[in-house]
């Protein structure tokens, strides 16, 4: 048995804006201001595959945008960020949303496109290490209730109250 070991090459870093910032599991994989540290997935994410390149989660491009929920809530300047977990970076700014408000677009984009909360099983649990950030994450989610049908905030109400249950608050 032969194996071929083929190089990867990381994914291209998109333009971003304070309102178009990489978010989503990218945002997830790379620690934060506050200090929460990344997922371990980053290995994968920031790579592209054999095939086809990875289009990097940006708000408002490629996902749903919660920008008129949240105004700037969560957005930062993260170059630096990239840069500490290796990547090459050749864009003088990268917008990159924080743990919480990258959970948030994804629980928004997950009710929006299919009317459910799909692989976020855990995220409290998963990535947030003070209660104080879970704490946060719940007022935030909170005020998502107000932008979207009844249908969408019994689900995000569902969901939420069992993502609390699993973190024994």
């Amino acid at each position: 048995m032969i194996i071929e070991i083929v190089e990867s090459k990381q994914c291209e870093i998109p333009n971003t804006t304070k309102e178009n910032y990489i978010t989503g599991i990218y945002a997830l994989n790379l620690p934060t201001d506050n200090g929460s540290k990344a997922d371990w997935h980053d290995v994968f994410h920031w790579r592209n595959g054999i095939e086809k390149p990875r289009e990097i989660t940006v708000a408002g491009i490629n996902t749903e945008s919660t920008g008129f929920i949240y105004n700037g809530y969560g957005v930062c300047e993260g170059k630096k960020h990239l840069l500490n977990v290796g990547l090459i970076v050749d864009k003088p700014n990268v917008y990159v949303a924080n743990h919480c408000r990258a959970i948030l677009d994804m629980v928004y984009d997950c009710l929006y496109k299919y009317n459910a909360i799909y692989n976020l099983t855990g995220a409290l649990d998963d990535w947030f290490d003070k209660e104080t950030d879970i704490q946060e994450f719940i007022s935030r989610c909170s005020e998502m209730k107000n932008f979207v049908d009844e249908e969408k905030k019994n689900k995000l109400e569902k969901w939420l109250a069992s993502e609390i249950e699993e973190c024994e608050l």
